[in-house]
């Protein structure tokens, strides 16, 4: 019970904050009343990162998010290749986020990381169904390239630029047959 009345009296003491520091690898923008104020971090300069002040009670509020190198892995997926054959693939994606199109990725994704992972989910699944079993499977193919293509296509517009692409599973699944004996 003390621990609820302590966390309630740290959230109250939060709306009189009015300071804000943005760090070197952070990025975003300040809303005044609900609207578009000033973008913060580092791809603006001096007044970019440090320390900001914004009225108190909610009247300012900051949206920012980290513009440091992320990965993020997608858990293996059944799909059909271009000539009908079935694997199973998996990935893992290295990104960032670009300082100047912070304002894009606010107001379109905001939050929602779920939506970064189904795009490039998306871009994965493309490249596979677009693809032949034997291009796919070529030790010396380009399919990292067309999937890293495809990820940048789809995700640049709400502000990420996408590093690099490897597959960490794929698996070309093979027929089993059990013999039952008495």
């Amino acid at each position: 019970m003390l621990d609820k009345l302590v966390q309630l009296f740290i959230d109250f003491l939060y709306l009189f904050k009015f300071w804000y520091v943005i760090e070197p690898y952070e990025a975003g923008h300040s809303f005044h009343c609900g609207y578009r104020g000033r973008a913060l971090g580092s791809a603006n300069g001096w007044f970019g990162t440090g320390f900001h002040l914004v009225y108190p009670l909610g009247i300012t509020t900051v949206r920012y998010f980290d513009i440091t190198d992320e990965s993020t892995e997608l858990n293996p997926t059944d799909l059909t290749t271009k000539d009908g054959h079935h694997v199973k693939v998996g990935g893992v994606f290295r990104y960032r986020m670009r300082a100047d199109k912070a304002w894009d990725f606010i107001t379109t994704l905001g939050d929602d990381s779920t939506a970064v992972e189904d795009f490039m989910s998306m871009a994965m699944a493309e490249v596979v169904e677009g693809s032949r079993v034997t291009e796919l499977f070529d030790a010396d193919g380009d399919s990292e390239v067309k999937v890293v293509e495809e990820a940048r296509r789809q995700l640049n517009r709400y502000g990420f630029k996408i590093l690099d692409f490897y597959w960490n599973y794929k698996v070309r699944p093979t027929r089993t047959i059990r013999v039952m004996t008495d």
